[in-house]
């Protein structure tokens, strides 16, 4: 893995090969460790990564910052500038294989986020813009600690400050959104409904996986519900009796923005690990996940269910 630095409106290398992003946390090596609570000062983010779930783990850090500095103003940059900035990775196709247009991901997910002041364009940011590569971990045996409290403690939060914190991924609906919510949802299942994800952006994970079954028993509880969901396969009587009806999002004409809000505003979320639904599993919704992955890494959600291969658990 390489560090990168965002500066004048460029992606930089560090020159530093790690095989973890971050540094072990000590006293006082944190960015804004001599920072007082109530200086007022910009905050420019971007994340290095634009998938779905790149973005979407991050989406509460703006919200958990002005927690502990009220008068910080967080900017992000406009979409043009994010294509500007990693304009070789995009035309190489990276972050491509669901999206489009990646490099929109960051003002999909940050929409209506009433913790961000302001977008910059180019030229308008002269130094250094935050990124994901700022990360302090708590631990050096344990890299599952969510992304999100890895970057609050290396921009000055201490550990018990970021424990009083709910930093969980969420998305923020402007009324417009809430009304077009109980419009659509009037029409099909009424509020008691799930979601089933059965596909993944990551090639090799992106078809019908062995060992299904190990998250069969931890979702019989949701036999009686109805579910929209998404899947990269047909689905067998494998999946067809575990719940009570379904409702394809392929073919309901919905943008990525519209199934967010869909998967948030649901009782339960549930399939494959994917970052669709990492991006909402802190707005209300019960995640019972099945993993193809040993260790979680920085992706790690508190509250969410990790179901894995054999079908042991972990929850946060």
């Amino acid at each position: 893995m390489r560090e990168w630095l965002i500066q004048n409106d460029q992606i930089l290398d560090k020159g530093i090969e790690t095989p973890r992003i971050g540094k072990y946390k000590k006293a006082n090596n944190s960015v804004f460790s001599d920072i007082p609570r109530d200086q007022h000062f910009i905050f420019p983010f971007c994340s290095t990564s634009h998938s779905l779930g790149d973005w979407g783990i991050i989406s509460r850090l703006p919200e958990c910052i002005k927690k502990i500095y009220p008068n910080v103003k967080v900017y992000i940059p406009s979409s043009s500038l994010i294509y500007d900035i990693f304009r070789p990775l995009f035309l190489s196709g990276q972050w491509s294989s669901f999206i489009k247009k990646p490099w929109e991901v960051g003002d999909m997910i940050l929409k209506n986020n009433p913790y961000i002041d302001g977008v910059f364009n180019k030229n308008e940011l002269q130094g250094e813009c935050f990124t994901d590569h700022y990360r302090l971990y708590s631990s050096e045996d344990n890299d599952n600690e969510p992304l999100v409290e890895q970057m609050l403690r290396a921009f000055g939060l201490s550990d018990e400050e970021i424990s009083q914190i709910d930093s969980r991924p969420k998305i923020y609906l402007s009324q417009e959104e809430e009304e077009w919510y109980k419009n659509f949802i009037s029409k099909h299942f009424g509020e008691e409904y799930g979601c089933l994800l059965l596909a993944s952006s990551i090639d090799k994970f992106n078809k019908q996986w062995e060992f299904n079954s190990s998250l069969f028993p931890h979702i019989k509880k949701f036999k009686d519900y109805p579910v929209f969901y998404y899947s990269s396969f047909e689905l067998g009587n494998d999946w067809l009796d575990k719940f009570s009806n379904f409702t394809s999002f392929s073919k309901l004409n919905l943008t990525f923005r519209q199934q967010l809000i869909i998967k948030q505003k649901a009782i339960f979320n549930t399939g494959y690990q994917a970052g669709i639904t990492d991006s909402i599993s802190g707005g209300g919704s019960e995640i019972v996940t099945l993993t193809p992955y040993d260790n979680i890494g920085k992706n790690i959600i508190r509250g969410v269910k990790y179901v894995f291969k054999k079908g042991d658990t972990k929850t946060l």
